[in-house]
């Protein structure tokens, strides 16, 4: 069976682990959340979450390849490509069993969003009390990506 190559946005869940042995490796554990356009194109929260358990390898003889991604901390909002696989799991102490959903890809896989401002309204305040509409700024949006690669 071939391997489904899937791309997911979503936050860190945990601080991430990295771990030495025959391989490399690092360990996110990455949650995402299902968002619907709505009216004006604007994206709502429809309140379902997945989990992913995100496995970066990097062959041992290159234990550096694992550093760019030390800045990663709980909260941060990552892309990751990579090697999707599923299975059913059984905990250990409750006996229930779980859907598990993992993803493995390499250092380079890993995107960092950062949020970008796409407008700002400024106004001033008038002596009456009313507020007066100042303009908006205008960004070059050509410098501007949202997509920060390591």
């Amino acid at each position: 069976m071939a391997n489904q190559i899937m791309t997911v946005t979503g936050n860190i869940g945990s601080t991430p682990t990295f771990k030495s042995a025959d391989y490399n490796l690092c360990e996110i554990f990455l949650v995402t959340e299902e968002y619907k356009s709505g009216e004006n194109g604007i994206e709502t929260r429809q309140g379902s979450q997945a989990a992913y358990q995100v496995t970066v390898w990097a062959p041992r003889d290159q234990p550096q390849a694992l550093e760019q991604l030390r800045v990663l901390k709980t909260g941060m909002r990552i892309e990751v490509s990579g090697a999707y696989k599923d299975g059913i799991y059984t905990k250990e102490d409750t006996g229930e069993q779980l859907i598990g959903r993992s993803i493995s890809c390499s250092p380079s896989d890993i995107k960092i969003k950062l949020n970008r401002i796409e407008n700002i309204t400024m106004r001033a305040k008038q002596n009456n009390g009313q507020r007066q509409n100042m303009g908006q700024p205008q960004f070059n949006q050509d410098n501007h990506d949202d997509n920060y690669g390591f």
